[in-house]
């Protein structure tokens, strides 16, 4: 089944522009100028609800050492069940949009990608964004993830390449997919995967609208990591991945409920304790090495890290307040409960989500300057 890009204006939806990094809305080209800024990437994070985190962090020694299992999963279309349906373009990428652009419907039991995928996000100490994914975010050096990357395969990879993978369009949101892969990988032919520019020692990304704020409609990056199958495993060591709680408020209204609650369990919180004090133990003896003071050698290894709130409930926020300019403004954002993983399938009610997102981390960093 085939509609227009006439169809797609106003709806909820996620739309697929296969093969290209584009602005575009379904029914019109909206290329945005005097926006452009230049990041470069150090660091991935992986965000995921407390459910998920728990299989993730598993145990290699008893509780003396944990290694983190990040599973691949199959991108497909939206379900029935979900309030937006996915849509991949069907006319040439050099053919710009307009009313009567076609779209095929992708269904849940279409892959939108061929294989399975671990999903990141790059970040940096100036993101303040409220996850959209869940509670708790992994984060990890991009060159550290790689290694891993190379070592789930057998015999270990000794060449990648970085592949587009095309554009996620939602009503605010521009995702630009990146696709990490072995080199020459055939399930991904390189006319609908092209091979971008990217060196594998200094990732740099040219954003066209920046998020802010003020403005609705923003572009983001995301890399996906690709593997043949899903029942393979990126695993990382414990020293190479930060875990910590992250601002996630979406499950305000509807009703709805996280995959696993919002609450930590009582073996999720024992490991996430464990963690953090092996980390601090070892900035202790890098910091006597170098004789600077622990703290500081804890702040240089992980400085995205933040105190771990050990309290149940997740962040803290004028409710009432949000939810009367939810009211106001007829949003209803939506914690997605079918998956648990950083994936787009997961990014439902994305699109209503994010100015409930906008607002909740501006309170949350309120408070924190408090």
């Amino acid at each position: 089944m085939s509609v227009s890009g006439k169809y797609l204006r106003g709806r909820k939806c996620e739309v697929h522009f296969k093969g290209q990094h584009v602005m575009h809305e379904p029914w019109e080209a909206s290329p945005f100028r005097g926006y452009e800024k230049e990041k470069e990437v150090k660091m991935l994070r992986h965000d995921t609800h407390f459910s998920e985190a728990d299989s993730i962090i598993t145990s290699v020694n008893g509780d003396e050492e944990y290694q983190l299992q990040f599973k691949p999963f199959r991108k497909r279309g939206k379900g029935v069940s979900s309030t937006m349906t996915t849509y991949q373009r069907q006319s040439p990428n050099d053919v710009p949009p307009d009313n009567d652009t076609k779209y095929n419907y992708v269904s849940s039991r279409d892959e939108l990608f061929p294989g399975c995928y671990s999903w990141w996000s790059p970040v940096d100490d100036e993101d303040q964004r409220c996850s959209l994914f869940g509670d708790i975010g992994f984060s990890a050096k991009v060159d550290d993830l790689i290694e891993c990357y190379k070592k789930a395969f057998t015999p270990p990879l000794k060449e990648i390449q970085f592949r587009c993978g095309g554009t996620l369009r939602y009503m605010f949101r521009v995702c630009k997919v990146i696709i990490i892969c072995p080199a020459e990988e055939s399930q991904l032919p390189k006319e609908e995967y092209p091979i971008m520019p990217i060196k594998e020692t200094e990732i740099k990304l040219q954003y066209e609208k920046p998020y802010t704020y003020s403005d609705c409609i923003y572009d983001e990056f995301t890399f996906v990591f690709y593997f043949p199958s899903d029942d393979m495993q990126m695993k990382c060591p414990e020293q190479a991945v930060i875990c910590k709680k992250v601002p996630h408020g979406t499950c305000a209204t509807k009703g709805r409920s996280c995959p696993g609650g919002r609450g930590l369990s009582e073996q999720l919180k024992l490991k996430l304790e464990n963690m953090k004090k092996r980390r601090e133990e070892k900035s202790e003896i890098v910091a006597i090495a170098q004789n600077v003071s622990p703290q500081a050698t804890y702040n240089i290894e992980s400085s995205l890290e933040e105190e771990f709130d050990q309290e149940e409930g997740g962040i803290t926020y004028d409710q009432e307040h949000v939810m009367q300019q939810l009211e106001e403004e007829d949003l209803s954002p939506a914690c997605e409960n079918e998956s648990h993983v950083f994936t787009e399938d997961d990014d439902e009610d994305d699109e209503d989500q994010e100015p409930l997102n906008k607002k909740l981390a501006m309170i949350v960093d309120d408070d924190d300057n408090n």
